[in-house]
């Protein structure tokens, strides 16, 4: 199974030059920051999809579109981070699902490979934060750049995404993996910079002490 889907190509190209780029900027972000932002998107991601179930779903509930959606927005944003690992499975579980169809295509086992990297991303939280967010900034920025390019006349996004589909498969797996090792690189840089001035301070405040209580016997003697 490919990534590169061509109906969603051609409905991306058809975007505005300045949204494929907020697009872009947001999948670069989330390639590089994934982990140090994952709350925000979260929070952000649950209010953007409740407000706009609420939108579609208001007539059925025959309740006011526009508070409704506004109230399920608050809710879903209050909710996000309460959500965040039942969230984190459905996304690890989506995730393995398409990556064991894109390499194993003989495998047909889809609820197993939910299953099963679903619990790998619960019971390895940061590590399958990491990866997803990587994974997600990776398709993001593949396919806002894609629409960037058809705009500038330099691809046709369409044609290309129907004869190279593996090819952007393989791109956004590369893309996966070199994002993800940034992130850890980046967190083991910030965990290192944060420990040092907390294993110096009781360093200094016993050094000072002990020279006050030398003094002080030194006075007594």
């Amino acid at each position: 199974m490919d990534l590169l889907v061509p109906e969603i190509v051609a409905d991306v190209c058809l975007l505005s030059s300045g949204l494929l780029i907020a697009g872009f900027c947001a999948g670069l972000i989330l390639w590089i920051m994934g982990w140090w932002s994952h709350r925000f998107w979260l929070v952000m991601g649950a209010t953007v999809l409740a407000g706009i179930w609420g939108l579609q779903s208001a007539g059925d509930l025959k309740a006011n579109p526009l508070a409704t959606a506004l109230l399920l927005a608050l809710a879903g944003g209050l909710l996000g981070l309460a959500l965040a690992r039942v969230l984190t499975y459905t996304a690890g579980g989506l995730f393995g699902m398409l990556l064991v169809q894109a390499i194993y295509p003989n495998f047909q086992q889809p609820v197993l490979s939910f299953l099963a990297f679903g619990l790998v991303c619960i019971c390895l939280y940061r590590i399958g934060i990491i990866f997803l967010t990587s994974f997600l900034g990776a398709l993001l920025m593949g396919y806002c750049g894609m629409g960037l390019m058809h705009h500038q006349g330099t691809l046709d996004a369409v044609r290309w995404s129907q004869q190279n589909g593996q090819l952007f498969t393989w791109g956004c797996g590369l893309l996966c993996v070199l994002g993800s090792a940034v992130q850890f690189l980046r967190e083991r840089g910030r965990g290192r910079a944060g420990s040092e001035p907390k294993e110096s301070k009781p360093r200094k405040k016993t050094e000072e002490s002990g020279g006050l209580f030398a003094g002080v016997f030194r006075q007594a003697g």
